[in-house]
């Protein structure tokens, strides 16, 4: 590159360009300067990010300002592209621009083909990037800098057949590392070739090789932190992240897995808020223009919140930001109605809707914006407007590709329209397959957790799970299916407590209680004041027979919570330990008493309450009525349950019930039934 350019610094410009991290070019530029004093390619590389940034009025000044022999074209090629972006675009000073650069291309030197072909590189222009580069490769096979470059061209252009040879540069360059020093970009490059095949531990290698020959490149850390994450090893990635902080404080990346560490590891929720508090200041002191970087982290960080409303302001920051920056941009708007969805934890909510449609506003051919809008009339009872809308996004499916969220709004219809519950099955059936293919494409990292969404993939499983007590002839595969998406989940992020517990409530319907008391002994490590697991220990003790222990868990449960009065099945837990038990059959009266007048018990509704615990709440107070003698209480009761549950699975249950029944008074009318 010559005497007046460090390589490092190349290699810095060429990474943090291609993560789109501009201002981080910016600075680098200034840091440069005041090291080495002014250089014009420096000036050069600063304008860039400028002109990336929005800053293009700014850039074309320093632009303009540049006229070093090697940096003509490539500052040429910079000015055409600022132009065409500028509101007061000039046709004629792009005309001139543009017969500029025919002319320099005829008397071009090598570092000035190098510079064009970063330049084109960096704006997605693969194939001139190719052609500019491949020039100085020409005239130098072994430049390690334009291997370096080529290699990455090629990495990244999407082309199988070019990808598959972009190996081979960066082995050209590595191949004479004893004798002339290699940019790190060329280690970091193999790598991703490497993960890109498969071959984990082989890109580690590499990246470890980087950090030892470059220990002050930050990148080669920070990616050495990705690809430990990518190997699952969440407690090397955080030592690895603490290592750079303590070098660069205000590292996006480290404070990033350092949040996700928290989150999906530890299960420490309001932990993670506050590192992903400390991710929002690092962006806003290093990347305080990048809308984009503050929409990612929001959408990663909401995905795996779990609900916490901790967690979920941070992530609202995040979004509120990117927003301010670029309001115009329709995905922002449409995760700030994600996000209060995931607030008022999937309930029909006005906020979400207004912005769903804001989001439709700005961008009309807006899927993710439409798919929004549907879900809040399905939870709104809007049928025949989400039906039409859901058409409306079939037909576009062969354009767009098949998406879960599709099959599951399918799903959600069939369900709120009553269809048949084989119809119903089948398409949550498709959903979970078409979700599996879509996360098998992603290894473990930011874009996994967006792919295999924790907030989706739960809701997947818990109707799954719902229709699987509803459905016995399906029982199996649906069983199998939530056995897939949470084994899935939950090896990839142990510690998403919600995960733990639907496996722990899997394990019992399955009939194994010592793995259902394995997952829920780590729930209940995690967050020892979780209702819905303290309600499952207890469960699970009364399936032991282990009345004891089952009044203890709800004891203890309820010193930890005492929310967990709320929950129906708190109620339903105690009246069936105080009849297994021997107790009153007042005491037990009580407790199914309250548990039939909390929401959700008499109708159904969003509360997630099982249609199995309902009726076991009404055919248990039933059972109290007839040991207390009580026949015309327990007849009233039980011809409730008969309208109530006449459509669903629990009707037979309540059937068998009311024929129990009628067999002291009328055996003729109670075997009439049963027949």
């Amino acid at each position: 590159l010559g005497p007046d350019v460090d390589p490092v610094v190349m290699s810095e410009i060429q990474h943090y360009g291609r993560e789109k991290l501009y201002h981080h070019i910016q600075q680098l530029a200034l840091e440069n300067r005041r090291k080495r004093g002014a250089t014009q390619l420096m000036s050069f590389w600063n304008a860039f990010s400028m002109m990336m940034e929005g800053s293009v009025a700014d850039a074309i000044r320093e632009f303009q300002q540049l006229n070093h022999r090697d940096l003509i074209l490539c500052t040429t090629l910079a000015l055409i592209h600022a132009h065409k972006q500028s509101p007061t675009f000039d046709r004629e000073t792009v005309q001139a621009l543009d017969v500029k650069m025919r002319e320099e291309r005829k008397s071009c030197g090598e570092m000035g083909w190098y510079h064009a072909g970063m330049l084109w590189l960096m704006v997605g222009r693969h194939d001139k990037a190719r052609e500019y580069v491949g020039r100085v490769l020409k005239a130098s096979p072994t430049n390690p800098e334009a291997c370096t470059l080529y290699g990455w061209i090629d990495l990244t252009c999407g082309r199988d057949s070019l990808v598959k040879k972009s190996v081979e540069y960066f082995d050209r360059a590595l191949n004479n590392r004893e004798t002339v020093p290699v940019p790190p970009e060329c280690y970091l490059g193999k790598a991703r070739f490497f993960e890109m095949r498969k071959e984990l531990s082989g890109a580690l290698d590499l990246v470890n090789l980087a950090v030892v020959d470059y220990p002050e490149y930050l990148p080669a850390l920070e990616e050495k932190c990705r690809l430990q994450l990518v190997l699952q090893g969440w407690d090397q990635c955080y030592d690895t992240a603490q290592r750079i902080l303590k070098r660069c404080p205000t590292s996006i990346a480290a404070h990033q897995y350092q949040a996700l560490y928290s989150i999906c590891k530890e299960g420490k929720p309001q932990e993670a808020a506050q590192k992903v508090g400390d991710l929002l200041e690092a962006i806003d002191r290093c990347e305080p223009h990048n809308h984009r970087l503050y929409y990612d982290m929001a959408t990663v960080f909401s995905r795996v919140a779990g609900g916490n409303q901790y967690l979920l302001q941070q992530t609202n920051a995040l979004v509120e930001r990117a927003r301010s920056i670029a309001p115009s941009v329709s995905d922002y708007v449409t995760e700030l109605g994600n996000q209060a969805m995931m607030k008022a934890k999937n309930q029909p909510t006005r906020e979400a809707m207004k912005l769903f449609r804001e989001a439709m506003k700005l961008d009309e051919s807006s899927v993710e914006a439409l798919t929004g809008v549907i879900w809040c009339q399905l939870l709104d009872g809007d049928l025949d407007d989400a039906e039409h809308q859901l058409d409306f996004l079939t037909e576009l499916q062969t354009s767009i590709g098949e998406s879960p969220e599709l099959f599951f709004l399918r799903a959600l219809l069939a369900e709120k329209k009553s269809a048949p519950i084989d119809e119903i099955v089948q398409k949550l059936r498709d959903t979970e397959k078409v979700h599996s293919e879509r996360v098998k494409k992603f290894t473990l990292g930011a874009k996994y957790f967006v792919a295999n969404s924790p907030h989706f993939t739960l809701r997947l499983v818990k109707m799954l799970m719902m229709y699987a007590s509803e459905d016995g002839s399906n029982l199996v595969k649906l069983l199998h299916a939530c056995e897939n998406l949470l084994a899935e989940l939950t090896k990839k992020a142990p510690g998403l407590i919600e995960g733990l517990y639907l496996t722990a409530k899997l394990w019992i319907i399955k009939g194994d209680l010592s793995r259902a008391q394995t997952a829920l002994t780590r729930c209940m490590k995690l967050d020892a004041t979780y209702s819905p697991a303290i309600l499952l220990n207890a469960e699970l003790a009364l399936k032991k027979g282990d009345v004891g222990l089952c009044k203890q868990h709800l004891e203890v449960g309820l010193s930890h919570n005492f929310e967990v009065r709320d929950a129906p099945q708190f109620h339903l837990l105690q009246a069936q330990a105080c009849m297994a038990g021997g107790g009153k059959a007042l005491d037990a009266e009580n407790s199914l008493t309250t548990a039939l007048g909390l929401r959700g018990v008499r109708k159904a509704g969003n509360t997630g309450l099982p249609t199995a615990d309902r009726a076991s709440i009404f055919l248990e107070l039933v059972e109290v009525y007839k040991q207390s003698k009580r026949e015309s209480d327990a007849m009233t009761l039980i011809t409730e349950a008969i309208a109530l549950f006449k459509d669903t699975s629990e009707a037979l249950r309540i059937t068998i019930a009311h024929a129990d029944l009628l067999l002291s008074s009328d055996v003729d009318a109670a075997l009439s039934m049963l027949r």
